[in-house]
């Protein structure tokens, strides 16, 4: 199970014996991550180490399995929790010196024709080719040059800072050490800015992050039509899972600015391609927030809450979020079907969503028809008793929830999936709830409220 290498961690002199002889580092290489043993991993590190798996025939036992589903050993060591700060930076440094000495040979070897025909125009100025390494590495092979197996760039289609896990520091390494292609597409469209916005969490780390990738230019609006289309929804979207409400203090000011950043580049008025009942134009990023993970209503308007304090969003803007909130709240507890999307459960995904094909979008839409009608009611009630109330907004939404939490219960909808599409609202108690909140608010004509025409859900 594990090589003669393994038996030689703490014993330097064995290791360097084993290693002249030609023993194989690479899966040793895993076993030193796993241990924390810097000291070995520096020494297989030295003996020309392969850092891309594809290269290897890994074994499909522990403790080589989990390496299948990594391109790299860098990308395995950003993904282990026991790897250490000092080993990822080993092998960012052995990484870059690798991806030099194809530079240098191909420099040499081949022309300028075809450096231009591997896509290695970069080298001028000294930029590391990234991924289109392995262009270079064919085109060598095709003159009959011989490539030392450990330069292999891998047999994957997106560049080093594709990874889940990068972290600044790792990434401040690599671009110093030439890799300074921060915003190229993988062959899905996805960006490194794309991943790490997706990815951000709570975390100030995975924010930190983001704001450097901006910093060297990367675009902020995606191509990707699974996922959000600038970094502004794609870091909503992320913490829609996340208690926002525990970002800790010292994260806070960073999660602010950034957010402040994002918005101010993609601008308020970009909303993802939503086309069901949820949102009335796209959902904005108050909805993808909140989207099917609701949790208590508690938590959902303390979420609510919370994102417009890190959003330093005006009144004005907080009444509107308010507005689409309401929407997409009311819209889930009716029990309507999303068919906006799907998540995808793969770590590996970057939070990509599938799109359900049009003919089951069409048959959801046509079932949630008279649905859609009684959520147009809400709104419509909604709407016409803000403009009617004259106190501050915070008032009028507890006010409303309060009536809203007795005439449709939070967990409506899980007797409505039951029953069918057979559940509606019962209007005469929205007609006697709603009279009651406009007694409440000291109108006098509250007659005036427009629920004659929807008699047909009675």
């Amino acid at each position: 199970m594990y090589p003669p290498l393994a038996f030689t961690f703490g014993w330097s002199v064995g290791m360097i014996a084993l290693l002249d002889a030609g023993a194989d580092p690479f899966c040793a290489l895993i076993l030193a991550l796993r241990y924390k043993d810097d000291l070995a991993l520096s020494l297989l590190l030295e003996y020309d180490c392969a850092l891309f798996s594809s290269s290897q025939a890994i074994s499909k036992k522990e403790p080589y399995r989990r390496l299948n589903s990594y391109n790299s050993i860098l990308s395995f060591a950003l993904g282990l929790y026991e790897a250490s700060d000092k080993a990822k930076t080993l092998i960012a440094s052995r990484l870059v010196s690798h991806r030099r000495r194809l530079v240098n040979l191909a420099a040499v070897m081949l022309s300028s024709t075809e450096r231009q025909n591997a896509c290695m125009e970069a080298m001028s100025d000294r930029r590391l080719p990234d991924r289109f390494a392995k262009p270079v590495v064919l085109a060598l092979r095709k003159k009959g040059i011989m490539v030392p197996d450990v330069l292999w760039p891998g047999d994957g289609q997106c560049s080093i800072y594709h990874d889940l896990n990068m972290t600044l520091r790792i990434a401040e390494q690599l671009y110093s050490g030439g890799f300074q292609l921060v915003d190229d597409m993988d062959e899905t469209g996805v960006t490194p800015l794309q991943i790490a916005c997706m990815t951000a969490g709570i975390y100030k780390e995975r924010w930190e992050l983001i704001s450097w990738y901006l910093d060297k230019g990367a675009m902020p609006y995606f191509r990707n039509p699974n996922q959000p289309k600038t970094c502004y929804l794609a870091i909503t979207s992320s913490l829609s899972n996340e208690r926002i409400t525990d970002i800790k203090k010292s994260a806070e000011s960073v999660i602010r600015r950034i957010l402040g950043r994002t918005y101010d580049l993609c601008g308020p008025e970009i909303v993802d391609s939503c086309i069901c009942y949820c949102s009335a134009y796209g959902c904005t990023p108050v909805q993808l927030l909140h989207k099917r993970y609701g949790g208590d209503w508690s938590w959902t308007s303390a979420k609510f809450n919370h994102w417009a304090y890190l959003n330093d969003l005006t009144l004005m803007q907080k009444e509107s979020c308010g507005e689409e909130l309401c929407r997409l709240e009311i819209f889930e507890r009716i029990g309507m079907a999303h068919t906006c999307c799907e998540f995808k459960h793969n770590p590996c995904a970057y939070g990509e969503r599938l799109m359900p094909s049009d003919e089951d979008c069409h048959e959801l839409r046509e079932e949630d028809k008279y649905f859609s009608q009684a959520l147009e009611l809400y709104m419509c009630i909604y709407r016409y008793l803000r403009r009617e109330h004259f106190g501050p907004f915070s008032n009028f939404w507890c006010s409303w929830w309060t009536t809203i939490n007795e005439i449709l219960p939070e967990k409506a909808w899980i007797s409505h999936k039951l029953g069918g599409h057979d559940y509606v609202p019962n209007i005469d108690e929205i007609r006697s709830s709603v009279q009651s909140e406009l007694r409440n608010y000291n109108l006098e004509d509250y007659e005036d409220v427009f629920l004659d025409s929807i008699s047909m859900f009675s």
